[in-house]
């Protein structure tokens, strides 16, 4: 099976795109848990807004939202496809209310989801991989799934050396596209036995 890297940034190309930029101002400096697949429930607002700001114009809504902070975020539509294809993951939905340049509500429609954990899927000796002092993954030169490690591997989920990156299946990304869900963007990786 094939599998992608998300760009959660989504197509910087499209201008007239949302593009989120800041988190929930309530998260604090908690909202590095949405990014790195850390359990972010217990601190995430309830009744949670995200504003877009002046620095990127855009207003036209899509599937998967862009953002510069490394977080997916999705519609409802985006949420139930995932639920339904990867029911054995632990994933927070959690949902907010996205507010346009004038600060009125621009829709009501958007969760961030959030994988908890990792998932050991690197062919190591391909990647390149460079560990600091502590042992903790510094750069990655190319990203290169073990075969025999995907052998088990959830349609979605996130590298465990590098939390801040999501990997889906190329299943899951079909069953995106034909519930119509735009903006889902990614990088085919390379597998190796």
């Amino acid at each position: 099976m094939d599998f992608y890297i998300i760009e959660t940034a989504g197509d910087l190309n499209d201008t007239s795109l949302c593009l989120v930029e800041y988190p929930p101002e309530e998260m604090g400096l908690n909202d590095y848990r949405l990014a790195l697949g850390e359990i972010a429930a217990p601190y995430f607002p309830e009744n949670a807004k995200v504003y877009l700001t002046d620095e990127s114009p855009g207003i036209k809504l899509s599937g998967i939202l862009g953002n510069t902070k490394g977080y997916l975020i999705g519609t409802s539509r985006v949420k139930d496809v995932i639920k339904k294809l990867c029911s054995d993951n632990k994933i927070e939905f959690l949902p907010f209310m996205l507010y346009n340049h004038k600060k009125r509500i621009h829709s009501t429609d958007y969760f961030f989801i959030n994988p908890i954990g990792g998932f050991d899927c690197l062919k190591e000796d391909a990647c390149g991989i460079t560990y600091d002092n502590e042992g903790k993954v510094v750069t990655v030169k190319q990203y290169v799934l073990d075969k025999k490690k995907l052998i088990n591997a959830p349609d979605l989920f996130r590298i465990d050396k590098i939390p801040g990156e999501y990997v889906i299946s190329k299943r899951l990304a079909q069953a995106l596209k034909d519930n119509g869900v735009t903006n889902l963007l990614g990088k085919k990786l390379r597998v190796q036995d």
